[in-house]
């Protein structure tokens, strides 16, 4: 990871694919409000050390379904 919170090409793709792959899923409830909160929640914990994709991708979408799945 690089220094004042700048992300790397390889870096910003990872994420970006965490990202994709989290709000494709049928369950994630697509609001413009939900799709920024989750970005922003997978920089946190990018930012806070999960830099391994299986990990990050893991632990995103597990808060992810606590937080943004379709109601009912």
């Amino acid at each position: 990871m690089t220094m004042q919170n700048h992300l790397t090409p390889d870096e910003l793709a990872m994420v970006q694919r965490v990202y994709n792959e989290i709000v494709s899923q049928d369950w994630f409830h697509r609001t413009d409000e939900n799709e920024e909160a989750c970005a922003i929640d997978i920089l946190h914990f990018f930012h806070q050390g999960m830099i391994v994709e299986s990990i990050l991708a893991r632990i995103c979408q597990s808060a992810a379904k606590e937080k943004y799945s379709k109601p009912g």
